[in-house]
């Protein structure tokens, strides 16, 4: 469990709720929030870290990581051939302020790295990110490997290939500077940690190896063929693997967590993105999940009862709720309950702008959140306290 400065501010920051009365059990109160909440500076931080707080969530998940660049300085990023900062933020350290900010507030900032293997997003599948036209070699190529894009329904997106080394290298060393930069933060989380589906992951390098392991070049195969997608999972969960032991390498008190896709639709059809976050959770390569169950109500609590079965006992388990999906706030409030009367130990809500700019955070203060409590994962401080 996580000690140290950190810590003694949250206790300190319940401590008269601490002398009136035990705290409800530890439960870990999530949300995410993108970057354009950051960008009017201090007064703009304090705002969102006031509106979390009344409303008593615990965590903040901002977005660090997004087209190719970090919000705050990077020497990881610029030296790959990237910004050395999102211009949105040049000459500010945002991350920095809602860190201190928020722990005066006994709410834990989380640095969520967004666009994992993603460096770009564009509406034109001709606008090559900087880290592409400094390393092509890097670059995720479809089947047809003329293409270097994914076409999503919100534009192309440009994804590192796993199976690259250098790509695994720099991924590690980009996760590994936040943690030693940020020596207070409360955690990292990872997102699209995975390929964008079984049609990706051509690129000559990855080829090669696969080809010098096994005697045959993907290319002559099926997407699907079973040994070339188990190939291709392992090579995220190298990468992931690298994060976690050079992260707690230089920041130990630091959790690792995973925002972490769904392998289904709501209709059961199997979506296989080469992600294989329980094996991580198996292994100790993650502290805790939070898998995305961006679902209707009735899909969402069909689905909770098979998430324990997928971790170990008695691991960090945060179901991601997105409130659009599951149909509004009084259903956000359903499947809380829900969660919790399956016994996990907490929830990380999409988005804070939804949250916000429709007045549902009271919703939440006067419901399910009408006590101030610890995220899961800080349990025996608050056993201890109490």
């Amino acid at each position: 469990m996580k000690t140290g400065l950190c810590m003694v501010l949250l206790l300190l920051s319940f401590s008269s709720q601490l002398m009136a009365r035990d705290l409800p059990d530890p439960e870990s109160r999530g949300v995410w929030v993108t970057g354009d909440y950051l960008t009017g500076g201090t007064s703009a931080i304090e705002n969102l870290v006031g509106s979390v707080s009344n409303a008593h969530l615990n965590e903040i998940y901002i977005d660090v990581w997004y087209q190719g660049s970090t919000i705050y300085p990077s020497s990881v990023d610029s030296s790959a051939g990237g910004p050395l900062q999102n211009p949105a933020f040049a000459g500010t350290d945002p991350l920095r302020t809602l860190i201190d900010i928020a722990h005066k507030h006994g709410i834990e900032v989380f640095a969520w790295f967004e666009f994992g293997f993603a460096v770009g997003q564009s509406n034109d599948s001709a606008n090559i990110p900087p880290i592409f036209k400094a390393h092509p070699d890097w670059a995720m190529l479809q089947q047809d490997t003329s293409k270097d894009f994914e076409n999503d329904p919100y534009g192309y997106f440009f994804w590192l290939d796993p199976a690259v080394p250098s790509v695994e290298d720099f991924m590690v060393d980009l996760y590994k500077e936040c943690a030693a930069r940020y020596p207070d933060i409360d955690g990292i989380e990872m997102d699209r940690m995975r390929y964008p589906g079984y049609q990706y992951g051509y690129s000559a390098e990855a080829r090669q190896r696969y080809k010098a392991q096994f005697g045959v070049d993907p290319l002559t195969l099926s997407d699907t063929n079973l040994n070339w997608a188990n190939w291709r999972r392992e090579q995220v969960t190298n990468v992931v693997r690298g994060i976690y032991q050079a992260v707690k390498s230089v920041n130990s008190n630091c959790v690792l967590s995973n925002a972490a896709y769904m392998p289904w639709t709501n209709d059961g059809l199997l979506i296989d993105m080469l992600e294989q976050w329980e094996v991580w959770a198996d292994s100790g390569y993650v502290d805790e999940i939070e898998p995305e169950l961006y679902f209707t109500l009735p899909d969402f609590n069909s689905t909770l009862p098979s998430l324990n079965n997928l971790v170990p006992t008695n691991f960090y388990l945060n179901p991601g709720i997105s409130i659009t999906a599951i149909g509004g706030i009084e259903n956000t409030i359903s499947a809380i309950k829900s969660a919790r009367q399956r016994g996990l130990q907490g929830e990380t809500l999409w988005y804070y702008g939804y949250l916000q700019g429709n007045g549902y955070l009271g919703s939440l203060r006067n419901s399910v959140y009408q006590s101030v409590t610890l995220p899961s994962h800080d349990d025996i401080l608050v056993d201890n306290a109490t």
